[in-house]
């Protein structure tokens, strides 16, 4: 789910549950994050995230990251996070690119 809190600020949320295809007990998922527009084409975001499963301990982490649009199609990105639970991995940085693509009704 998604809200807008501001002209530039949003906060989204999830809550869900997934199967990893090893093992029949499920895993429950959420996320909360805060999206900042700082200009028309550059964006920023926090997120508080994590996992557990009915047995095992949670698993919370936390990251950001900068958006920058190319162009209405087109956007890259830069994020950074950290586990905060001793289960969690220690850090990582990542790139990426989301591309969309328009289709034919």
């Amino acid at each position: 789910m998604q809200h807008t809190l501001s002209k530039n600020i949003s906060l989204g949320y999830n809550l869900g549950c997934e199967w990893d295809g090893d093992e029949a007990e499920q895993i429950f998922i959420y996320t909360l994050t805060t999206g900042f527009k700082l200009t028309e084409k550059l964006g920023g975001y926090v997120e508080f995230y994590g996992h557990f499963q009915n047995q095992s301990t949670v698993d919370n982490r936390f990251d950001g990251g900068l958006t920058y649009l190319i162009s209405d199609d087109f956007m890259v990105d830069v994020s950074s996070g950290f586990g905060l639970m001793q289960a969690s991995y220690a850090n990582f940085i990542s790139i990426g690119f989301s591309f969309r693509f328009k289709t034919v009704n």
